[in-house]
């Protein structure tokens, strides 16, 4: 009787998280409402524009990173302010991010994702101690440590990304 009334009381809950999960997270292609202070860029996806940072505007130069190309001599190279875009690809490395104001943003192409793979030999994907970090729309796998590593970076955003397999965190913002 006890396990009984369990199963129909799981099922219940099962059923209404279900229902407020749809309700309260359906976009159903409404518009929303941009708040005021974004800044939007087109991330070559399908078109749409995607969020990009909130509160400052795009002041720098783009530099682009192809397959085959280091995502890493584009930070080197960067300055405060850029936008690095990253284009559909496998890197196999580590990117240490000690400047502030640096952008990464993951081109996604007709479903094609650039995508970090550390062939469970890497340790961090991602390593930041900058400030005003944008980490977004990459497909981070097969880490020993962590996919995105903050040190000590305030103002960050990282979105939109998929991590799996790694070794000890997603994302995981120290400090």
């Amino acid at each position: 009787k006890s396990t009984l009334f369990k199963i129909i009381g799981g099922l219940a809950l099962l059923i209404l998280g279900v229902f407020l999960g749809k309700s309260f997270f359906a976009s159903g292609g409404e518009s929303v409402p941009v708040p005021t202070g974004m800044q939007y860029r087109n991330v070559g996806t399908s078109g749409e524009d995607t969020e990009l940072t909130q509160g400052k505007e795009f002041s720098g130069n783009i530099i682009e990173v192809k397959d085959g190309g280091s995502i890493q001599k584009a930070v080197e190279r960067a300055i405060p302010g850029d936008l690095i875009r990253v284009f559909p690809g496998t890197y196999s490395e580590n990117v240490f991010i000690d400047k502030d104001d640096i952008s990464m943003q993951g081109v996604v192409i007709k479903g094609k994702w650039p995508t970090l793979d550390g062939k469970k030999k890497i340790n961090d994907a991602f390593l930041y101690s900058g400030n005003g970090i944008l980490i977004e729309n990459f497909k981070i796998v097969n880490y020993k440590g962590n996919g995105i590593m903050g040190q000590a970076g305030n103002n960050f955003i990282i979105k939109n990304n998929w991590i799996y397999d790694t070794g000890v965190y997603g994302i995981f913002p120290q400090f």
